[in-house]
């Protein structure tokens, strides 16, 4: 039987909201989350460290699972950082025409931040076996927060 992650309650498929903030998450939390993004249909599992959808501030752990291409989205309220942990990953950016006018490699060898700007097209893919990044946005969360092509 595969383990689930027991540090969060699942409020919808592949996707964990902590109990509370500052809760110890288990010590091989990130194969949970990774075997969590291999069950789902959608290749992607999140864990998000804030315990409800409506905090003002937004912290998740994303797993991503090749072969994976997000959707070009944009995030009208709220700027983004990632900062990848494990696999590689590339971060495209897209002009208002919805052309590619940047590109960045996402290397969790070297977890350097990269901020999205406001309202700035993007979109990742993922190049290894998985990918795990931490996002860090502001909320609260809603169905006008990401908005896509």
């Amino acid at each position: 039987m595969t383990k689930k992650i027991t540090s969060g309650i699942e409020t919808s498929p592949s996707v964990y909201h902590a109990h509370e903030w500052g809760q110890q998450l288990e010590t091989n939390f990130l194969n949970l989350l990774i075997n969590a993004a291999k069950r789902s249909d959608t290749r992607k599992a999140r864990f998000c460290v804030h315990p409800d959808r409506e905090e003002t501030l937004q912290i998740t752990y994303l797993a991503f699972i090749h072969p994976y291409l997000d959707r070009i989205h944009r995030h009208p309220g709220r700027a983004e950082i990632v900062i990848p942990i494990q696999g590689k990953a590339m971060h495209l950016t897209f002009d208002s025409e919805k052309n590619l006018s940047n590109n960045r490699l996402l290397d969790g060898s070297n977890p350097v931040a990269l901020t999205t700007i406001k309202d700035a097209w993007h979109s990742i893919e993922i190049l290894t076996d998985c990918f795990v990044m931490i996002e860090i946005g502001l909320g609260p969360f809603t169905s006008n927060s990401t908005v896509y092509i």
